[in-house]
């Protein structure tokens, strides 16, 4: 437990020092403090006596508090301390000031891609050139530059470099908006970078010779696995068994990525944990049990090392051998002994890089393994329950057990944590992991072993290697087409909207808290345990998570989104904007299926419309919206259309006043501000109907409604057009849609039979629900069905 506490109170500290720019010193002189305070006789300091019960160990922390507070205070100090401080004689001070002639030495693996190649480098000196190019004198620099060269460069660790361009920051781009290159890089410590500048090699064997060892080793060893192997094999078990992935192609590892199976490739946990397996099993058979575990150790370390040592190497290196440590012990790392190693080890990695939170790498790692301790075990409980009431012989039951928890429990139990995660990064849910895991989980032990032990012989004699890999190739063969099969299935991989940083935390405090109550439980007093089951718990949780992830998808994203509901070729639109603004246009003819609809949509805490937009005037609308009033609150709402004098137009306006709403008409050409930068125009204003144009940066949707012809003036992003009116207009034809110019056309239903549209256009499904997304440069369209 005192680990526990200790740890959570380091972590405490990171965020704490990210969140708030306090000196590192000022950190440091307060951990200072809170570590001396506990050893000091306090009775000798009279006036610090009140400090006592926070010096002296508590009786359920099982620590004095003071401790913690410098646990805290370390962590902070730490993520301060790693602060880069940018001075003259750092290469970063060079950036965008001019052409340098550079000296450096290639201190990591060349990355390899396909049309290019990264280099990162130390700085030694630097050198301007003149306008005539001449090279003044040199000065010694400090600093780590990436270099982008064309093509796959010859470069390797360890060989001097002389470069000539201009070094300037990384550019601050990303995959999405929660990813930013810069600050990836400088995490690193890499704050320059040169785009294709001449190069030459002035020295070779630079670094350090042990290093040097390792990666020509490795070097030697991705060599004999293409030698061995045809490709796309030989891609892939470069990548499983090396940690060398650049080769695979991208639609391979799409694949890979959209049925949950990434975590083969990378080299992590499921590697680690298979190879420890191998290596204890050889030398438990030639050495007594503790030199067995040492040299496993050993060979767990030197592989960790020989395959790069990433975050996620580390972390499943340290947790195999303490995880073999404690089975020697008779311990099973599980509970708070399981997650007391967990956070111990994350804290003791972190110490040497206080940025590994921050690591979507390093959080995916942490949740898998917090996942399988929380989880591993009950699942397997559960289903050897099942097993039982199906009155299975035991034997068979104890087989079919083991082989569910080896394959199925425990990739479900370690994506159990990671969803939030992945949620909360990718946008991407994984439906076919749950049946492709089971399927291709039992060869990777196999093929492992047949492709390591062939890449070994290969390495001594490369014919001897041959027929080893020939047993290899077939496993290998049925792992990329089995996932490759699993990725174009339809309906394998769900797209969401993205999940914000405070529902991500809250959805992932969900899904640990009921792996948590046991342990819990066993803290709680007598009386409270026996009123609180763990089924309640289970439920009460999975409730929670449910929610958060109701409320989660839903929260406003820095985007604008414009949803139809096809209402039977009747379009009604919700506008949501990036600051969670959200208005309606139109209610259509049924007034329970959009309130159902709005429904999903709206957050369920707080379901208000601001604003609606009233485009239709005939007596099914202004019915549907009279009983939409009732049941959402309304704030205003702006009238394009005119039904003076009749009784729907009239109970509307009641319904109106009667809640309080502010209505306003608009009058064509006239346009409302909804949000900062986001414009509503009234197009047309009669008793036929209104139309509207929704306008933001380059982004502009355009529904025509009542006009005789598309608006040739807009070039719209989208023009929405009503599928009856535009079945039933002659002057709307498509050649009058074409003239405007917009990049897609979406025409709602219209019966059958379907309209024959030209190529390119887009017709909706009767109850259809279509978002389209944008960030006011790009547009997103999905549509599915309702």
């Amino acid at each position: 437990m005192p680990l526990l506490w200790l740890s959570l109170s380091f972590f405490a500290g990171l965020l704490l020092a990210s969140l708030f720019g306090w000196s590192g010193w000022l950190w440091l002189a307060v951990g200072i403090f809170c570590a001396w305070l506990p050893l000091w006789y306090l009775s000798r300091l009279p006036h610090l006596h009140g400090l006592k019960r926070f010096a002296g160990k508590s009786a359920r922390l099982k620590l004095p508090p003071m401790l913690l507070l410098a646990a805290l205070a370390l962590g902070a100090w730490r993520y301060q301390s790693a602060q880069p401080t940018l001075t003259s004689g750092m290469l970063a001070a060079l950036n965008d000031t001019g052409i340098y002639q550079i000296t450096a030495i290639v201190t990591d693996p060349p990355d390899l891609r396909d049309q290019s190649t990264l280099l990162t480098l130390e700085a030694k000196t630097a050198a301007r050139l003149d306008a005539q190019g001449h090279t003044l004198p040199a000065f010694p620099v400090t600093g780590k530059l990436q270099v982008s060269l064309p093509g796959r460069a010859e470069w390797q660790y360890g060989d001097q470099l002389t470069l000539q361009g201009q070094p300037s920051a990384p550019p601050n781009q990303g995959e999405n908006d929660r990813f930013s290159y810069a600050d990836s890089l400088s995490q690193r410590g890499i704050f320059s970078n040169m785009v294709y500048p001449r190069i030459g090699r002035t020295a070779a064997d630079q670094g350090d010779p042990v290093m040097q060892g390792l990666l020509s080793l490795r070097q030697s060893a991705y060599a004999v696995i293409y030698a061995l192997f045809p490709a796309p094999e030989a891609p892939l078990l470069s990548g499983i068994l090396l940690g060398v992935d650049n080769d695979i192609s991208a639609d391979v590892m799409r694949a890979f990525q959209d049925t949950g199976t990434a975590h083969i490739i990378a080299i992590s946990g499921f590697n680690i944990a298979i190879l420890a397996a191998l290596f204890s099993r050889m030398f438990s058979r030639l050495f007594t049990r503790w030199w067995a575990a040492l040299l496993t150790v050993l060979a767990i370390t030197f592989y960790s090392l020989l395959v790069g040592a990433s975050p996620s190497v580390l972390r499943a290196a340290v947790m195999g051998c303490l995880a073999l440590t404690g089975s020697l012990l008779g311990r099973r790392f599980s509970g708070w002994s399981g997650l007391n190693t967990l956070l111990f080890t994350a804290a003791i990695m972190c110490l040497g890089d206080p940025f590994l939170p921050w690591n979507i790498s390093f959080q995916l790692s942490f949740g898998a393994t917090l996942g399988l301790m929380l989880y591993a075990d009950p699942l397997q409980n559960i289903a050897n329950r099942l097993l039982t009431l199906l009155r299975l012989p035991p034997s068979a039951a104890q087989k079919i057990a083991a082989m569910l928890g080896e394959w199925v429990l425990l990739t479900l139990a370690a994506q159990i944590v990671t969803l939030p995660i992945m949620l909360y990064h990718f946008q991407r849910l994984s439906l076919s992991a749950l049946w492709v895991n089971p399927l291709v989980l039992p060869a990777q032990p196999l093929l492992m072993t047949l492709s390591g032990l062939a890449v070994l012989v290969g390495l001594i004699w490369l014919p001897l290697a041959r027929p080893i890999a020939w047993f290899a190739t077939p496993l290998s063969t049925y792992t990329i087409h089995l996932i490759q099969s699993a990725a174009h299935l339809p309906g394998g991989t769900i797209t969401l909207e993205p999940l914000q940083t405070l529902p991500a935390l809250l959805l992932t405090a969900a899904v640990i808290a009921p792996g948590l109550y046991p342990a819990i439980a066993a803290q709680l007093p007598t009386k409270v345990k026996t009123q609180l089951s763990p089924y309640f718990w289970m439920v009460v949780t999975g409730l929670a998570a449910a929610f958060v992830l109701r409320i989660a998808l839903i929260t406003p994203d820095s985007r604008l989104h414009l949803t139809l509901f096809d209402q039977s070729s009747v379009p009604v639109l919700l506008l949501q904007t990036p600051s969670g603004g959200q208005y309606l246009i139109d209610a259509g003819p049924s007034a329970n299926r959009i309130s159902a609809a709005l429904g999903e949509k709206l957050n369920p805490l707080d379901h208000h419309l601001d604003g609606i937009f009233i485009t239709r005037c005939d007596t099914e609308s202004l019915q549907s919206m009279t009983a939409l009033v009732a049941r959402f609150p309304i704030h205003q709402a702006w009238w394009t259309c005119s039904a003076i004098g009749t009784r729907a137009y009239t109970d509307v306006i009641a319904a109106f006043s009667a809640q309080g709403i502010r209505s306003y008409p608009m009058s064509a050409n006239q346009s409302v501000e909804i949000e900062k930068g986001i414009q509503v125009e009234s197009l047309a204003n009669d008793a036929q109907g209104g139309a509207l144009a929704l306008r933001w940066q380059n982004f502009c949707a355009v529904l025509p409604g009542s006009l005789a012809a598309p608006p040739t003036s807009l070039s719209p992003s989208i023009l929405i057009l009503d599928g009856l009116t535009f079945k039933l207009q002659p002057t709307f034809t498509p050649a009058d849609v074409h003239a405007v110019g917009a990049s897609t056309v979406l025409v709602t239903n219209t019966g059958h039979p379907p309209l024959d549209l030209p190529g390119g256009w887009l017709q909706t499904q009767i109850w259809q629900q279509v978002t389209v997304s944008t960030d006011g440069l790009q547009m997103w369209l999905e549509m599915g069905s309702k």
